[in-house]
């Protein structure tokens, strides 16, 4: 079925080049120039044939096409501006026309096309591709110092109106030193927004972003949190979860004290050493999360040692005393806070004041309930993930775009929530509340050990980080803007692109060749036929507007050298023009081997990390 994607593909972007090109020859025609060639694809003819004069030929590089017209260089000796049906023995204003012709057909034609997707309902998208909502803030970021955190709203990104997580990668490729946010810190159990701006230096996460990316600390875009499976894609048969009590479509709304937002922040919460109290303070019980610690990252004194190494004998724990998880705190036998541990950095030492005060009591460990030091002790050793997920049936009506924040918002509900997690390691433990359920402790395991069913995860591959073993995926949306809203804002992407080119700002690298097109059009035509019309309006629309700039080899070459004709009242030599044209030609093509050996080398990265896989499926290893 590839193949039969990659011919589509191949058909896709040779209707793009023949609308243009028969542009071209339309009002040439119309201009009583005579045309000599009309060809798909460069090089030797594979096919040919002739008619009304006119020689059509598809040729076997399939990248392009031209038009031929009589007289558009020097032909026997004969001057091409006296040649009357040639290209230059016309007007400056017909040459002008003939020239524009090609670019504002490919530019109508994306206007087409995005009229069509618009008719028959628009396209469907991931709720992470059109959220304005951060699904995951770097921690060492100075913009997490700024308390923004996952679940606040983006309304500006580096100077411009925000869209989609497209808009911070597009910052994040160019060079610029600062970017600036503006948006809205969302409190999601009060449904109040406050404002916030920043202005805050770029820098780079190695291992994150693919290439030097760089960015400010939002480092993904929200999303569902879905549990689904499918015949290729099923919950790894010793997955941690099996056993939780989750069933097929609960969406993951909670885990261990924080609304979920991203995978990415789940990864973190279950990676991170962190713990999930309840605690006792002047006869109130409430849940705080606080960071665990070994044992031998602080200092305790002699006798404070002892006393752990006594509970951890106790407590029958066949760790060494240092390798023992604690808490940063001094606690007696009864677990009642006594103070701080020693030798915490300040900035943490502040924030263990806030968290936890002199005669807390410890009253359960990730919801486990404890009578003492030693029952905390050996609770801490193992890390057990709380997760409260929203059980509701699969959806059946697709929300559109512009609704989908507000119904995302709408997962939470405040009050059915705070009954379930606010009895967490009391006596009167909630299980559900509405349409909502707690779930039984899950113990993350090494991803590594997970066995996928049909699956041997190559060792280059595995990872050494805990994972649930679980199928997550988002919810679809319906995308259907009006086709001028999709017009105007591709026309503005091109722009923002096109400036940070001339800038420097952008490194060409970035930039897709025709390899590269090709690819999205294989692509797109394996999601869905709407969203191949959508690839197709886009790469038009930037053929179209790329076309119209004025460098001699293009278009709006030929536009420029009419224009300065029709200004000055002097024809321009062709030999002049000749020379000016030949080094662009260069350029043009050393841009292109450029832009294709990125290309290439962004495929071979992928099929590096995917062909693993496909051959075990392939294999039945």
């Amino acid at each position: 079925m590839s193949i039969f994607y990659i011919i589509l593909a191949l058909l896709g972007f040779g209707i793009l080049i023949f609308v243009h090109e028969l542009a071209h020859l339309v009002a040439a025609r119309w201009a009583k120039m005579k045309v000599e060639i009309f060809s798909i694809g460069f090089g030797k003819p594979i096919y040919q044939w002739t008619r009304k004069k006119i020689k059509w030929q598809l040729c076997i590089i399939p990248f392009g096409g031209y038009v031929k017209i009589s007289g558009m260089q020097e032909e026997k000796g004969q001057n091409p501006y006296n040649m009357h049906d040639g290209f230059f023995g016309k007007s400056p204003k017909l040459r002008i026309l003939v020239a524009l012709a090609g670019p504002l057909a490919n530019v109508l034609f994306a206007l087409l096309l995005f009229t069509i997707i618009w008719l028959f309902g628009g396209s469907e998208k991931h709720f992470s591709e059109v959220t304005r909502k951060i699904g995951w803030i770097e921690p060492s970021s100075a913009l997490y110092q700024q308390n923004v955190r996952p679940g606040d709203e983006i309304t500006s990104y580096g100077g411009h109106p925000y869209n989609n997580f497209k808009d911070v990668l597009f910052s994040g490729v160019n060079k610029d030193k600062l970017t600036s946010i503006s948006g809205y810190r969302v409190n999601y159990y009060t449904n109040v927004k406050e404002p916030f701006s920043y202005t805050l230096e770029n820098y780079r996460k190695e291992n994150y972003f693919h290439g030097d990316i760089s960015s400010i600390g939002v480092m993904a875009p929200a999303s569902y949190l879905i549990y689904k499976e499918t015949p290729y894609l099923t919950i790894p048969e010793n997955s941690p979860m099996k056993k939780s009590g989750i069933v097929l479509n609960d969406h993951l709304l909670w885990a261990d004290g924080e609304l979920l937002f991203s995978l990415p922040q789940l990864m973190r919460i279950i990676n991170t050493p962190y713990t999930l109290l309840t605690i006792e303070r002047n006869g109130e019980i409430f849940q705080t999360r606080i960071e665990k610690v070994k044992v031998q990252d602080v200092k305790l004194d002699s006798i404070d040692k002892a006393e752990i190494d006594d509970w951890r004998h106790e407590a029958n724990l066949k760790k060494p005393i240092d390798e023992l998880f604690v808490l940063p705190y001094i606690f007696n036998k009864e677990g009642v806070i006594e103070g701080k541990l020693e030798n915490i950095d300040t900035a943490q030492e502040d924030n263990l004041n806030k968290i936890l005060k002199t005669n807390d009591r410890i009253i359960a460990v990730d919801g486990q309930r404890v009578f003492g030091a030693l029952e905390i002790l050996k609770v801490l050793q193992k890390r057990h993930v709380l997760i409260v997920v929203k059980r509701e049936q699969p959806v059946t009506t697709i929300i559109s775009s512009s609704n989908a924040d507000k119904s995302f918002d709408l997962r939470v509900n405040a009050e059915e929530l705070n009954k379930i997690t606010n009895s967490i390691g009391t006596r009167n433990l909630v299980n559900n509340a509405g349409n909502c359920y707690l779930l039984k402790p899950v113990i993350p395991i090494k991803a590594s050990a997970l066995k996928y069913p049909n699956i041997t995860i190559p060792k280059e591959e595995q990872e050494d980080r805990m994972a649930l073993g679980i199928i997550l995926q988002d919810e679809p949306v319906k995308y259907n803007p009006n086709p001028f809203y999709l017009f105007s804002d591709t026309c503005h992407s091109i722009g923002r692109t096109l400036a940070s080119l001339t800038t420097g700002n952008l490194n060409p690298k970035w930039l897709s060749g025709p390899i590269g097109v090709m690819e999205v059009m294989h692509y797109s035509w394996m999601v869905s036929f709407k969203e191949a019309l959508f690839w197709l309006a886009l790469i038009s629309l930037n053929l179209g507007i790329l076309n119209l700039l004025p460098i001699p080899v293009l278009d709006g070459g030929h536009i420029l050298f009419s224009l300065i004709e029709m200004i000055s009242g002097k024809k321009l030599k062709i030999k002049t023009m000749e020379k000016l044209i030949i080094p662009f030609v260069v350029l043009l093509v050393l841009f292109f081997i450029y832009v294709t050996y990125y290309d290439l080398v962004r495929i071979f990265d992928h099929y590096k990390e995917v062909m693993p896989n496909f051959l075990n499926k392939l294999f039945g290893k």
